[in-house]
């Protein structure tokens, strides 16, 4: 989550620290796709946890037809994980401070 390359930075946070796997699953061969037919952008995914060392909550993010996991369906993870957290304080004591690599 925190490299700029990686596919799930819309789910850093700075309230806890996040891991997850964005996905993109293809609807159709791209050569049958139409100029303006929403219905067959690909769906995106985003899996995620959080806190990294010591997970308290697992949250799966599916967009049908929305594009891509990382820009589309990881911002939505991220708000359920930071709600979840904001209602359950205690949970959260403090920020891990571990490296993750993207993949």
């Amino acid at each position: 989550m925190y490299d700029n390359g990686g596919t799930g930075w819309a789910a850093r946070s700075t309230v806890v620290d996040i891991a997850g796997k964005t996905g993109t699953a293809q609807v159709v061969g791209r050569r049958l796709q139409g100029v303006d037919s929403w219905k067959y952008n690909d769906h995106a995914w985003f899996v995620a946890f959080a806190p990294v060392n010591k997970p308290k909550i697992t949250v799966a993010v599916l967009v049908e037809h929305g594009g891509h996991g990382g820009s589309v369906a990881a911002p939505i993870a991220k708000r359920i994980i930071e709600e979840y957290f904001k209602e359950h304080p205690k949970v959260l004591k403090t920020k891990g401070s571990g490296e993750i690599n993207p993949t």
